[in-house]
């Protein structure tokens, strides 16, 4: 999800590689006018006219993706533009003094979703939410807890109090106030605090899978993913595809038996059908019967099947009855062939 940090920050520490420049750097907020050190990295082969190459003790305009490291703020440096310091009455720069350097406090954009309901606290209203962040700092993407405060006094977000339940991804402009921990029923929690001057919200995101539940036990999923879409699309369609039909104006012929295996004792089911027992045009579900045949050995399958058949007559006969009666049919024609002389 989007999180990203603008902030003045002065170089305190630096480490410079072939490829990353990585370190500290310091801000001083204007209220309490204290320092706070946050983790900086930047790529060398992202640097640029607008990402510039800095070093210690340079005073440097600093933009990029943030995470957290347990409750220290991490930076990806993807903008920095170095700001000139001042120059003595001999014409020498300055050092930056880190009590007098211009105030700031960072101000950031995420995207989030709620967790929990809205609650209300001496004339502000705060939400708890959270985004998984991926960065350069760990291998994976981290999830990050948010607590978003912003004034009830402020008209412009009045329509917002009962978006937080019916919205899942919402865009939140604003200051970043602290990072701080909290103990939850025996666990604790990391909160990056933002005080909100910008809200807005996804109308295409609905709160279906979101939860109110706790950090511990919530588990957020994202209704417009394109391959869980894809996959429940083709759900639905391998759902609802018409059945295979296939037509059929015999009986299903069967074989268990291998050549070697005939014995004149077996029995044999012959399936008498009339066509006049059902129309020509009658049909089997070909899927239905492909069940049968994978999940049953082929001799149930063809009993199974054969259920299915309506109005079939069956009778059984022994092979060594079939023998005899073909015999006896080759025997009156041999008679009828006899007899064609004598008639001439």
């Amino acid at each position: 999800m989007t999180s990203t940090l603008t902030v003045i920050g002065l170089i305190t520490r630096l480490k410079i590689s072939d490829k990353t420049l990585f370190g500290e750097a310091i801000y001083r907020e204007k209220v309490s006018s204290q320092n706070y050190t946050f983790g900086i990295k930047q790529f060398t082969n992202a640097q640029n006219e607008y990402n510039e190459a800095f070093s210690e003790g340079d005073l440097v305009l600093l933009g990029g993706k943030f995470t957290l490291d347990g409750e220290k703020l991490m930076l990806a440096v993807e903008m920095a533009c170095i700001l000139e310091p001042k120059i003595d009455s001999n014409g020498q720069h300055l050092e930056w003094d880190p009590a007098t350097i211009p105030s700031t406090k960072p101000f950031v954009h995420i995207c989030t979703t709620p967790y929990n309901s809205l609650t209300s606290f001496e004339g502000m209203n705060f939400i708890k939410t959270r985004s998984s962040i991926f960065s350069s700092f760990h291998k994976d993407a981290r999830s990050v807890n948010f607590e978003i405060g912003y004034s009830k006094s402020s008209k412009w977000f009045e329509s917002i109090k009962d978006k937080w339940t019916k919205y899942t991804n919402f865009y939140i402009g604003g200051f970043l106030e602290a990072v701080y921990s909290s103990n939850e029923k025996n666990t604790e929690t990391t909160y990056v605090q933002i005080d909100a001057k910008i809200i807005d919200y996804d109308i295409k995101s609905t709160q279906q899978n979101a939860s109110t539940s706790s950090p511990q036990s919530t588990s957020t999923k994202s209704i417009n993913n394109a391959f869980t879409k894809r996959r429940s699309q083709s759900l639905t369609n391998s759902l609802m595809k018409p059945s295979t039909i296939s037509k059929y104006k015999g009986p299903f012929v069967l074989s268990t038996q291998k050549p070697g295996d005939v014995s004149t004792d077996s029995v044999i089911t012959i399936d008498d059908v009339k066509n006049d027992d059902y129309p020509e045009d009658s049909q089997v579900d070909s899927v239905a019967i492909d069940n049968y045949l994978d999940n049953e050995s082929t001799l149930q399958s063809h009993n199974s099947i054969s259920s299915l058949l309506k109005h079939t007559t069956r009778s059984k006969k022994h092979l060594s009855d079939l023998c005899k009666d073909d015999k006896t049919d080759n025997q009156d024609d041999d008679d009828d062939q006899q007899e064609e002389p004598n008639d001439k």
